[in-house]
């Protein structure tokens, strides 16, 4: 049985001292609460953020500095899948400290779970897992298409080989997500795992555990060797009905297929816990099936939750985009693309806002911006070229009604659409320059 009442919190060590600092360069800084106890230690890998700023929290610090648990916390200030070039200068720092402990462990979320399965080797250490990625290299997973940006990250030569085998793996992930169940799989054909499947946990598995109260006896049971997979996953499955994340999940996997069952999943997740997340979720959902004044006051309620959160200022001003407000959306869509100018989703915002307002050149400058950070030979390249031709031909000042005209037309049908006649154009041509060049018989 897993217990959810863990022991009470003390006031300790950590909470009064400072870090001692491992390892710093401009990109990436390690940071450790250690002890004269050499009996376990926690190596964390933080995860996917849009807060470049070093000195932010690592991952799972204050669970385990109020814990009195040794702890080495890795931040870097991209999201490079930990492909920094002085990432493995770094690992050699942890280790020289890590090396005088009984007991190793590496933790991480989603990247953070991919950089902790692939140095716990190098450490000597027990991998601790959460939706981690095999590798988000379109040459090794071509299926992963998430991260769009991972496509321009220059991946470092370990990174092609097969995982290295650590002391152990426990991989927890939902076997309901195609390509977290995909990662997984590859990873346990690797090396030795155990995983742990938690059904409609959804891709941030580690916050339906967290919400189940299941996170923290979990995680102390792996560090204490206590740990008992079938008795955790049953545990999972008879709490879910009372977790707001299932539902959360649920909705969004029915958005498509059932709208009206999707919408009621994720207010039923807004009741049970109206946190920033639920009630963000709800307005995206609104949003999607063009329900703008109703999805409104939600996604201003997740804002005024959260307000550091980039993914809610998108949502609040995706919405008022499409009520028709252009002053306000401006403003937040041009907060987005000064704080993380390589989000390709908030420079296409940005262009969407300014066709609104009838500023073409602005709205082609940012298509042009969210073009260069589309991954080439993709079908996604492909629809962004055509709506770049058009936004550029709006942005002509002299034929700019006409051309909306023409945009719009095509809107409607798109087989006609400007890059499919290019393409027409080019295979003429290729078929004409081999017809001259083909040697007379």
């Amino acid at each position: 049985m897993i217990h959810c009442q863990s022991a009470p919190l003390r006031h300790n060590r950590f909470m009064t001292r400072e870090s001692t600092i491992l390892f710093q360069s401009k990109d990436v800084l390690v940071r450790a609460f250690l002890s004269d106890r050499r009996d376990r230690v926690v190596v964390s890998f933080d995860s996917f953020t849009d807060n470049p700023s070093l000195a932010r929290a690592g991952f799972g610090e204050s669970f385990l500095t109020q814990r009195d648990i040794d702890c080495i916390l890795i931040l870097t200030r991209s999201n490079l899948w930990y492909q920094e070039p002085e990432i493995p200068e770094a690992i050699r720092a942890i280790a020289a400290v890590t090396a005088g402990y009984h007991r190793v462990f590496t933790y991480g979320s989603s990247m953070g779970g991919y950089a902790c399965i692939r140095h716990a080797h190098a450490l000597g250490a027990t991998a601790i897992a959460f939706a981690p990625q095999y590798s988000v290299d379109p040459e090794r997973v071509p299926e992963e298409t998430r991260w769009p940006q991972a496509r321009r990250i220059a991946f470092q030569p370990a990174d092609r080989h097969p995982v290295p085998p650590p002391e152990g793996a426990f991989i927890f992930y939902d076997p309901c997500d195609r390509l977290d169940r995909l990662h997984a799989r590859r990873i346990a054909g690797d090396i030795a795992s155990t995983l742990i499947p938690i059904a409609h946990g959804g891709h941030v598995v580690i916050a339906f555990l967290s919400e189940a109260g299941l996170l923290v006896p979990g995680v102390l049971a792996l560090l204490d060797g206590e740990f008992d997979p079938a008795t955790f996953i049953a545990e999972a499955r008879a709490r879910r009905k009372t977790v707001a994340k299932y539902y959360e999940v649920l909705s969004f996997r029915l958005r498509d297929t059932h709208p009206g069952w999707s919408i009621a999943l994720a207010r039923h997740a807004v009741s049970l816990s109206p946190e920033a997340g639920h009630i963000s979720q709800l307005a995206n959902l609104l949003r999607e099936q063009g329900r703008h004044q109703e999805a409104e006051p939600w996604a201003r309620r997740a804002v005024a939750l959260d307000p550091e959160n980039l993914n809610y200022r998108y949502c609040l001003a995706a919405v008022l985009m499409g009520r028709g407000e252009r002053h306000e959306s401006l403003a937040l869509a041009l907060f987005l693309v000064a704080a993380v100018p390589d989000r390709q989703d908030y420079h296409r915002l940005l262009a969407g806002i300014h066709r609104l307002r009838g500023a073409f050149p602005q709205a082609f400058r940012s298509r042009l911006a969210a073009f260069r950070l589309t991954p080439r030979h993709s079908s996604a390249r492909r629809r962004a070229a055509r709506i770049l031709v058009m936004d550029a031909l709006r942005a002509l000042p002299l034929l700019g009604g006409a051309i909306g005209g023409l945009g719009q037309w095509l809107d409607r049908h798109p087989s006609l659409a400007a890059p499919s006649l290019f393409q027409r154009a080019r295979v003429r041509g290729r078929n004409r320059s081999r017809k001259e060049n083909r040697p007379a018989r």
